[in-house]
This record gives C-alpha cells, sequence and structure tokens, in this order.
C-alpha cells in the first residue's frame, strides 16, 4: 500500500480486506459473497482495533520485532512510499460505510487536520499602515560608496500576514461529527425531537436522496451491531439516525419497498435488543 502520511503513534499493522457478508451479527463469517462487489482495504492497527471493538478479528501471528510495526520503503523508479501489510479478511454487512466507522471508532477523528472553509464572499482586506516618511536625500558621494537606505518601520501586529508553516485550523471533530455524515443539517438541528427530525430530513430530501441515506444508515447501523465499538456515543449516534430515516421513509409513501420493510425488522430488533 502506498504511503500517505506517516503515523508515529499508531502504525498499521495489518489491512483488513472488507468483504460483504451476510446481514448478520457476525463479522467473521467465512461465507462467500453473494455477489461481486467493491473490495476496501484499509490500514488498521490491530491494537488498536482490539482496544476500540468487540470483535475478533484473526490476529497476525510475527515471526520477528519487525514484523510488528513494518516499515515502509520507496520505489526507486517513481520515488513513492509503500508498506508491505499482512492481509486479513473481514466480512461486514455493509462495507461502504466500513470506512466511516473505522475512522470514528478508532479513534482517528481526532488527529484529522480540517482546513478552514472557504468564505463566499471576499474578506475586505485590511487597511494599509501608513506610508514611512520619505528619507532625505543623499548627497551624491565623492567616491563610489553604498548608501546605506533607512530599515522599513516594522509593520502593525494586526498586518502580519500568518507563518505559512502553521496556517489557522479548525478543531478536530469530535465523536458526535459522525451524524454530520447520517443526516442533513436541518435534521441535526431539530435533535432530540424524532418527529421533527424525521420532517426536516423528509423537505431536505428527495426520492433518490432518501433512499440512498436509508441503505446507507441501515448498512451502518448493521456495522455496529456486528463489530460492537466499545464509543457508546457512536452507537446512540448511529442509531438515532438511522431510526429517524426509517421514520422518514414510513412518513413518505412513495419510498415504501424493500429498503423500508427490512428497516423496520431492524429498528424492532433494535427496540427489543436494548
Amino acid at each position: 500500500m502506498e504511503v500517505i502520511h506517516d503515523s508515529h503513534v499508531h502504525p498499521p499493522t495489518l489491512a483488513l480486506v472488507i468483504l460483504p457478508g451476510p446481514s448478520s451479527d457476525s463479522p467473521t463469517d467465512t461465507s462467500p459473497p453473494p455477489s461481486p462487489a467493491p473490495v476496501f482495504v484499509l490500514p488498521v492497527n490491530a491494537d488498536l482495533f482490539v482496544a476500540n471493538f468487540t470483535a475478533e478479528i484473526v490476529q497476525f501471528a510475527p515471526s520477528s520485532q519487525d514484523a510488528l510495526h513494518p516499515l515502509p520503503w520507496r520505489d526507486p523508479a517513481t520515488r513513492r512510499r509503500f508498506v508491505t501489510l499482512p492481509a486479513i479478511p473481514l466480512y461486514a454487512p455493509h462495507p461502504p460505510s466500513m470506512p466511516l466507522l473505522l475512522l470514528f471508532g478508532l479513534g482517528l477523528h481526532h488527529k484529522l487536520t480540517i482546513d478552514p472553509p472557504t468564505p463566499s464572499s471576499p474578506t475586505p482586506p485590511e487597511p494599509l499602515p501608513p506610508a514611512p516618511p520619505a528619507p532625505t536625500p543623499a548627497p551624491a558621494p565623492v567616491s563610489p560608496t553604498t548608501v546605506p537606505h533607512p530599515a522599513p518601520p516594522d509593520p502593525p501586529p494586526s498586518a502580519t500576514p500568518p507563518s505559512p508553516n502553521r496556517p489557522a485550523l479548525l478543531p478536530a471533530p469530535t465523536t458526535g461529527a459522525i451524524a454530520t455524515y447520517l443526516l442533513p443539517t436541518a435534521a441535526l438541528g431539530e435533535f432530540p425531537a424524532a418527529p421533527a427530525m424525521a420532517g426536516a430530513l423528509l423537505r431536505a430530501s428527495d426520492d433518490a436522496d432518501l433512499a440512498a441515506r436509508a441503505i446507507f444508515n441501515l448498512g451502518l447501523w448493521r456495522n455496529v451491531l456486528a463489530l460492537g465499538p466499545h464509543d457508546a456515543r457512536i452507537a446512540h449516534t448511529v442509531r438515532v439516525a438511522w431510526n429517524v430515516t426509517a421514520d422518514a421513509r414510513r412518513t413518505r409513501p412513495a419510498q415504501r419497498g424493500p429498503v423500508h420493510s427490512e428497516a423496520g425488522a431492524v429498528t424492532d430488533g433494535d427496540e427489543g435488543g436494548d
């Protein structure tokens, strides 16, 4: 795998090959996928995964200390860096939502560096500092010498541009930020009133958007049930988002279909499981 960013705290020790499995709570089911689907290969730290999820994965048993933390190597032709990791298959109910679950479940979202958003309208420039007085012309030199120029005055603090090596950054997202991937902002603004959240979701989504969101949120919820993240806030947030999405689907009759009927079964099972 190509190395894009160095991680000195929890370097990846294996690559999870996420394969589509049955819609069950067993992520280690070895049955073959029902049909061809995109394969997600996600580098993770094995110790970090064990510490944050209840699901058991096949552990890689290294024969030397070097195998615990594989070292990157550089391709002499392209000058790009790569690392060789052992591949571990993991069957999940919904592979497309696994990167999001691992991002928040492993706590990697705390390490994100987010650039501030670009304003929609240009910011008016800061007023320029007053120009320094013009220096008095020096008399013509008798011999070829260099006349020293006066040093320019120090600019005020407000006119000093930020260092390019230290850009202004936004804080890293919290665990609750996973909700922004599941529901529109209008729906999140109605929390904790679930009916109002479902209504806002309906107003902000057309039929195609609502159907796609239902498939993703249901799949993510099933992945949560299968892998069991230790952070209860993740499970609670995903559960609320899925229930709101299911309520919105029930409210819009034109959207009733296989996902809706399947949603009712999962929702009912969830209510009884807690």
